[in-house]
């Protein structure tokens, strides 16, 4: 039988853990922009991305976390539990940790032939060690809070990233006016070491078996994991490419500037997005569980979860699109459309579509123009 309770405080939480962020993300951003600029800004967000791109080495161990925890758990098998959640974490943890290195000398060459303008390329490089490091822990972070799904505790997963989040928004406030762009590196590496630190002593506290330093690597664990998690990841490429593809090709041709309010703007999308995602994903370890143990119901809940799924995503759209600008103007200052510069009316494009804004703003820190202090055309790409 389902839990109801349990996969309706899932859910709940999951929508919480979003909303936090977004709330978070974007008073970070609006600081961000009136510290170190959006030149600064855009660094920071094409470096993030550059390394998100790697990974694809990470071989989507962590969805193969949530399914077989789940699995085992609903077979009563804690101990093969323990192989799983122990064989994840050492696999991200050496196979990401040593392509990352390898490929470190590689990420830098490139970042010195897309960043421009050219004198925000030592900022580049200076910040690439910390995007690595904290995409690494964030990683083996992904492997133990998919692990805590399995157990169908997204309640608490969500809790361990909500506070992670707001841990490392207090932590850039402080070390960004002490250090600047360094010190929002560093804020994000610190971020992702607390929360795996939290994540796995939430973990432990349901697993009392599991050891509180992994060592132990499971070879027949390893195959089951990565057999599904490879098919994971050939779903995914396309996405872990957008994103620096994207911003590459802005940094290219219109500045890190643009990279910035991109960051934005994409962020706003997906956060809408992501309420719907994450509350839909709280019943993936139920649907697992069910599997297991009444595979009968399987069908029935899938094609109802789905209905309910469509009937979100509809209205979702013409949402978005009504509160665009009031998401722009707290971010972005002062905004207003400017159809002279767009080819067709901003409402009439779908949020996978340009919309097109003129950005004033009187504070130096912004792309310098022509009108008032500071004025600059810019594309907001969602989707």
């Amino acid at each position: 039988m389902i839990q109801k309770r349990r996969v309706l405080v899932n859910a709940l939480m999951a929508v919480v853990q979003v909303v936090v962020n977004g709330g978070a993300m974007l008073v970070l951003y609006r600081f961000l922009l009136d510290t170190i600029g959006a030149a600064d800004f855009g660094v920071w967000a094409l470096v993030l991305s550059w390394t998100t791109a790697t990974s694809v080495a990470s071989l989507g161990l962590s969805g193969g976390a949530l399914k077989f925890v789940s699995q085992y758990l609903a077979r009563a098998d804690r101990e093969h539990v323990v192989r799983i959640v122990q064989t994840g974490l050492l696999s991200v943890a050496v196979v990401l940790g040593v392509v990352l290195v390898a490929l470190y000398p590689l990420l830098g060459k490139g970042l010195t032939l897309v960043v421009e303008p050219e004198s925000q390329v030592p900022d580049a490089l200076a910040i690439l060690p910390y995007a690595l490091g904290s995409f690494w822990l964030m990683s083996m972070s992904a492997v133990v809070l998919s692990a805590l799904d399995g157990f169908q505790r997204v309640d608490l997963r969500s809790a361990v990233v909500t506070g992670g989040i707001l841990v490392y928004v207090g932590l850039a406030f402080v070390f960004v006016l002490d250090r600047g762009l360094i010190g929002l590196a560093q804020a994000q590496v610190l971020q992702a070491a607390l929360q795996l630190g939290a994540a796995w002593v939430v973990l432990h506290r349901l697993l009392p078996r599991l050891p509180w330093v992994p060592w132990r690597w499971h070879k027949g664990a390893f195959k089951e994991m990565l057999g599904y998690g490879l098919n994971l990841q050939v779903i995914s490429v396309a996405k872990m490419f957008f994103e620096p593809t994207t911003k590459t090709l802005l940094s290219l041709f219109a500045g890190v500037s643009a990279v910035s309010f991109f960051e934005m703007a994409h962020k706003l999308v997906f956060q809408l997005r992501t309420i719907i995602v994450e509350a839909h994903r709280a019943l993936v370890p139920t649907l697992a569980d069910l599997q297991e143990r009444k595979p009968e119901l399987l069908r029935d809940v899938y094609a109802t979860s789905q209905r309910l799924l469509q009937f979100l995503i509809l209205p979702s759209l013409p949402l978005l699109l009504a509160l665009t600008p009031l998401r722009s103007s707290p971010g972005c200052g002062s905004v207003a459309t400017s159809r002279s510069s767009c080819s067709s009316p901003w409402w009439s494009r779908s949020a996978g579509f340009p919309i097109c804004f003129r950005i004033r703003r009187t504070s130096p820190t912004w792309a310098p123009g022509t009108c008032g202090g500071t004025c600059m055309d810019t594309w907001l790409w969602g989707g």
